[in-house]
């Protein structure tokens, strides 16, 4: 086993130290590489510095997030946000149930014969509504032509 160590400096005042150990069994027997175990130990950071940390990493997310709309979606872009109905075969607030969910909607609309010429690439955003209901917010290429079948797709779950 070795053991790597990794200095991160977040600020000149608090230094984070961050030990990983990497096992030599992380290749399974078909040559694929399996997930690292990891263990990760951090110093005590006060609370302030981490809320800090946390505001600047949220700021970060949002800048890289805003390049990636300037440089993938200039023109003819559709917003979408699919939110889900309440039903019993899954609970709306699951985060994963939810997730799953839509990536069986998109793959259904990349198998769809009618949206083959379009580009399918989009960028989303997960956000909880106020009664703790998962819901999507979509950017996507998808022309409002193709409205009716977006809304074909997704009845099943709720409202487009």
């Amino acid at each position: 086993m070795r053991n790597l160590q990794v200095t991160i400096k977040h600020t000149p005042t608090v230094t984070q130290a961050i030990k990983r150990y990497v096992s030599e069994d992380s290749y399974d027997r078909k040559g694929g590489c399996k997930k690292k175990a990891c263990q990760m130990d951090s110093l005590p950071v006060d609370k302030e510095q981490a809320a800090e940390n946390r505001l600047c990493s949220i700021a970060n997310s949002r800048c890289t997030f805003k390049d990636i709309i300037h440089a993938n979606f200039k023109h003819n872009f559709c917003m979408l946000t699919l939110t889900f109905r309440r039903t019993h075969e899954f609970d709306t607030k699951d985060f994963y149930a939810c997730r799953d969910k839509f990536n069986l909607f998109w793959k259904s609309l990349k198998r769809c014969k009618k949206l083959v010429t379009t580009d399918l690439r989009y960028v989303g955003a997960i956000e909880f509504q106020t009664n703790g209901n998962v819901h999507f917010h979509i950017l996507c290429h998808i022309p409002k032509v193709f409205k009716p079948l977006l809304a074909e797709k997704w009845k099943g779950e709720a409202s487009l």
